[in-house]
């Protein structure tokens, strides 16, 4: 993530918040053209996709609707 921020004229350090038990957000803010990179962290998750009915610990995200959210916000014009 770091590299795709660079690519994108991201500042170098991201800032990292906590968002409930076990998921950590990380963002790199003032990137060009608007851009916005985000990291979501599940901690204790390997590679899966965690998605409604498989969410294993309460206050963890639906994926999915995190990223359509995320498409709707950054619509290209």
């Amino acid at each position: 993530m770091e590299q795709w921020a660079k690519r994108d004229g991201c500042n170098e350090r991201p800032t990292t918040k906590k968002r409930g038990a076990g998921l950590t957000v990380t963002r790199w803010k003032g990137c060009a053209k608007a851009i916005d990179v985000q990291l979501w962290t599940i901690h204790g998750w390997g590679h899966e996709w965690p998605r409604a009915g498989s969410v294993k610990e309460p206050g963890v995200i639906d994926a999915t609707k995190v990223a359509l959210d995320f498409f709707d916000a950054h619509r290209r014009g």
